[in-house]
């Protein structure tokens, strides 16, 4: 898995940072039981995509209690209910422990917070990876509501408008994301009507 050597020896030689409960521990520990359970579907993928986009912050601490709301399961998919509250605008995620004159601090902060408002283009990424994973081309667009208007948001207004109107309203991601919790059992389901299709 790409990421998971990384993902190791960031748990092996930097103990103290990974008791400090940062993102990047929250992840390597999806990241890890995906490899034990020798999962590589939509949500493994989803882990990946936000390793790779959180490197490029640094390594934040979760603010208190998000470790424990957020990461304590990760097969409930980390990655996807971080990414649900950075796309819903939630404040309050993580911890800048910011001393005068931390110039760094400061600039982890911005890096952050610019992740956070392209959040919904890291959204558009993901289910992209799982179309390529579905058994037809119809497949998401039927058994996730709501899909359809979304897909034409990006088509026809990206380059137009902010990532802020791209997301559509509230209940439209929430509708999303509540189907994107069980993009496993969709998939299968849209396996087992193909196979009948082909008979």
């Amino acid at each position: 898995m790409k990421y998971f050597l990384i993902i190791t020896l960031f748990f092996i030689f930097m103990p103290a940072q990974a008791s400090a409960q940062t993102i990047l521990l929250c992840l390597g520990k999806e990241e890890s039981f995906y490899a034990k359970k020798h999962y590589t579907g939509p949500k493994y993928h989803l882990n990946q995509i936000m390793i790779n986009e959180i490197s490029s912050v640094g390594n934040p601490e979760l603010a208190a209690g998000n470790y424990k709301k957020y990461c304590t399961h990760p097969e409930q998919s980390p990655s996807l209910k971080l990414l649900k509250a950075m796309t819903l605008g939630k404040k309050g995620l993580f911890n800048f422990k910011e001393d005068e004159g931390d110039a760094g601090v400061q600039f982890a902060m911005v890096t952050y917070d610019e992740f956070r408002k392209k959040s919904i283009k890291v959204l558009m990424q993901y289910m992209s990876k799982i179309q390529m994973q579905a058994a037809s081309a119809d497949c998401l667009t039927k058994n996730i509501p709501g899909l359809t208007q979304f897909y034409s948001r990006f088509r026809y207004l990206e380059e137009e408008i902010d990532s802020i109107a791209l997301k559509g309203s509230k209940e439209d991601l929430l509708r999303l994301y509540d189907s994107l919790e069980n993009i496993d059992q969709i998939l299968k389901k849209c396996q087992k009507k193909q196979a009948k299709a082909v008979k």
